[in-house]
């Protein structure tokens, strides 16, 4: 799964979760683009991919340019003789995978319940406070700031796409899909399917009513958010309700990236001219 375009943010470098390009039997030309309009949910990576996403970073494309702007802040750092870090690769969370239809993958299901999964890397690096994005000193702040202004590299890898009409433009389509006849009869759906197995619906996290969020949020797995999170599971796949939410919004969106296509094509362009660079300063670092 992915962040959607609404959850973009900027975490001294840009920040951006969409996932990567994606590509459907199902689409429609429009120029020299062409626009899917139906999305690929693949459960075996727990991918949910829908058109815009072609034209934003994916979450391990953002680990590299966040690593390679690190690199590039403790050069510019050491530069200004400010004690810092050894440089290092960023340890990317793991995808979210919960985009439309809050948890769908039996996999994750069966063995975390409704906990989001963490890499053994990742909790090393938290448990022994080695993650690069630890809280720097004041002296790094200050150093970082100046180095913002004032290094190309720095400057070069933290660069933002234009804030154009697009975003606002793909957050409608997606608003309009979630509120659509056709979304609320999916969501009936699966909802049935609890009611069948004596459960009520907490429409706000798509899942069943009585998962122990507070447990969930400590990482904790609970047996029996298991069982709710398998019975969850059964009846998102009896009834496709993730392929049916994303091609809602992949019908929904399909209209804004065409009319913005050249912008969105030169916003990746913009992407990937960031991630060479970045790829070349993580090879000159050895990283």
């Amino acid at each position: 799964g992915t962040v959607p375009v609404r959850a973009l943010a900027v975490l001294c470098v840009l920040v951006f979760g969409l996932s990567s390009a994606c590509s459907s039997a199902n689409s429609e030309p429009t120029g020299s683009l062409t626009v899917p309009t139906k999305a690929e949910v693949d459960e075996s990576t727990g991918l949910i991919l829908v058109p815009a996403d072609a034209y934003w970073v994916t979450h391990l494309e953002l680990a590299e340019i966040t690593s390679a702007m690190r690199v590039a802040m403790i050069s510019c750092k050491r530069r200004m003789n400010v004690p810092t870090d050894e440089p290092r690769r960023t340890i990317p969370d793991e995808q979210d995978t919960r985009r439309f239809a809050g948890l769908w993958r039996m996999a994750n299901a069966e063995r975390y319940g409704y906990v989001t999964p963490m890499s053994k890397a990742k909790e090393q690096a938290i448990a022994d406070q080695s993650d690069p994005l630890s809280a720097p000193t004041q002296a790094e702040l200050d150093a970082a700031e100046t180095c913002a202004s004032s290094d190309s590299t720095v400057m070069e890898l933290q660069e933002q796409p234009p804030d154009g009409p697009w975003l606002r433009a793909l957050n409608a389509a997606e608003d309009e899909a979630r509120a659509s006849r056709e979304w609320a009869e999916v969501v009936a759906d699966w909802g049935s399917c609890l009611a069948e197995r004596g459960l009520s619906v907490d429409t706000e996290n798509m899942a069943p009513d009585g998962v122990d969020w507070k447990a969930v949020g400590e990482r904790r797995v609970q047996p029996v958010d298991v069982e709710l999170a398998v019975v969850d599971v059964t009846c998102k796949r009896q009834h496709d309700t993730a392929q049916r939410l994303a091609d809602l919004v992949a019908a929904a969106q399909a209209p804004v990236v065409a009319k913005y296509g050249a912008e969105l094509q030169d916003q990746r362009a913009g992407f990937d001219r960031q991630l060479a660079k970045a790829r070349r300063v993580l090879s000159e670092a050895g990283l």
